[in-house]
């Protein structure tokens, strides 16, 4: 059965629901509410609005599921040019959005023990837990950049430069996620490489072709075994 899907618009589609509710709930409610360094002003702050952190506890999951949506998505626009780099990119995101759902339990307990117990120990373990969770859905958001970034370098021109892009974004990422999880350090550097992912955005909302379409003559058949690309 043929559909009128375009899949590529439905990817710009689900890629701007995830940065919205991704902004608010994993951007402005951590923020405006926990101090990863106190428990106890992390406390007064959730007590003082939980209804904030609730919001952004639904945020995340819209979030999530976004992502959920851009994964499937993603599959469908890429498997004709590579079904290796589709099922992979999807795979990747998929992972990543199971993983912060998952975290997302952390953020619901920190809840819980602000409004019943007020348990300052059990409030800084959620809260360590919940970072630790961010960082390494993080990895996993930085992983599906790489093959969606990869495909766009086989076509031509300008649309190359997205390709660079979203590779770079998916490195600032990795490193990110890298950095804190061996060495505990926030080095945030996926606040400045995050052009390609508005940039790719911005493209696929605009797309008139459901499928990726490309050159297979472009693809580096010395370097790769025959099909281990298609």
């Amino acid at each position: 059965m043929k559909t009128n899907f375009n899949y590529a618009r439905l990817m710009g589609v689900s890629f701007l629901l995830l940065i919205i509710f991704g902004f608010f709930g994993m951007a402005y409610v951590p923020i405006s509410l926990y101090d990863y360094g106190s428990a106890a002003h992390t406390l007064t702050q959730v007590k003082a609005n939980p209804q904030l952190l609730r919001y952004g506890i639904l945020a995340t999951v819209l979030m999530n599921a976004s992502s959920l949506f851009l994964a499937i998505f993603t599959y469908r626009w890429l498997k004709k040019f590579s079904s290796t780099l589709a099922v992979s990119a999807a795979l990747l995101l998929m992972t990543g959005a199971i993983i912060s759902l998952v975290n997302e339990l952390n953020n619901v307990s920190v809840l819980h023990f602000s409004q019943h117990s007020e348990n300052l120990e059990m409030i800084a373990l959620h809260l360590n837990l919940y970072q630790a969770g961010v960082f390494i859905a993080t990895l996993f958001w930085g992983l599906w950049l790489l093959p969606v970034g990869y495909a766009f370098l086989h076509q031509s021109r300008w649309a190359k430069l997205i390709g660079i892009l979203l590779i770079i974004s998916g490195i600032g990422y990795m490193l990110d996620s890298l950095f804190y999880l061996l060495w505990y350090q926030k080095i945030l550097v996926s606040d400045y490489t995050f052009l390609g992912e508005i940039i790719f955005t911005i493209w696929a909302l605009f797309q008139r072709k459901s499928e990726f379409e490309t050159n297979y003559n472009a693809l580096p058949e010395k370097r790769f075994p025959a099909n281990f690309l298609r």
